[in-house]
């Protein structure tokens, strides 16, 4: 009987074995994955997309699409919403404003003289020193919105101020906070 239980114990001991190897690998090939996804130094961050007769771009990182050439008007808020909602780009509308998350994951810190990726494909994007609107309201004070301005500072505005807005789409709505 102890030859027996012996025979089984190492039977088991090799299938936890072979579980934790193959959880192992899963782990180390899930971190790889996550690691490239993120990992963009030698890969460029932009993609111009055809569909959009290449006036849209395709933030990699993030999975946002942003028009190429933001308007150089100013909106109040209001209107930005409104002028972003009936925006048509490369024959495509579901346009809206940005989170204030969103607006700033554009930014590459570091990357002078606006913190825009050397390269970048954007036609006339904001200025330094321009405000962008986003679509996140004040939590404080909601008759304020957030606003960045390039190379990156936010800020609360107003929602009557005029300043300018950059649009974008994704895959799905937004609750835009």
């Amino acid at each position: 009987m102890n030859t027996i239980t012996t025979v089984k114990l190492s039977r088991t001991h090799k299938l936890l074995l072979r579980v934790t190897i193959l959880l192992a690998l899963m782990s180390l090939a899930s971190a790889a994955s996550a690691q490239e996804a993120w990992d963009h130094i030698n890969a460029p961050r932009f993609q111009l997309l055809a569909p959009f007769a290449n006036q849209a771009v395709l933030d990699i990182e993030t999975g946002v699409v942003w028009e190429r050439n933001p308007s150089g008007a100013a909106f109040t808020w209001s209107t930005a919403q409104d002028h972003c909602n009936a925006l048509v780009v490369g024959k495509r509308m579901g346009w809206r404003l940005p989170t204030i998350q969103e607006l700033t994951s554009i930014l590459s810190i570091g990357s002078a003289p606006n913190n825009l990726d050397p390269g970048n494909p954007f036609i006339a994007p904001p200025t330094l020193g321009q405000a962008i609107w986003s679509s996140t309201t004040s939590a404080s004070n909601p008759s304020n919105a957030w606003t960045m301005n390039l190379p990156g500072s936010v800020s609360k505005f107003s929602k009557g101020v005029l300043a300018r807005c950059w649009c974008v789409r994704f895959r799905q709505g937004v609750d835009s906070q």
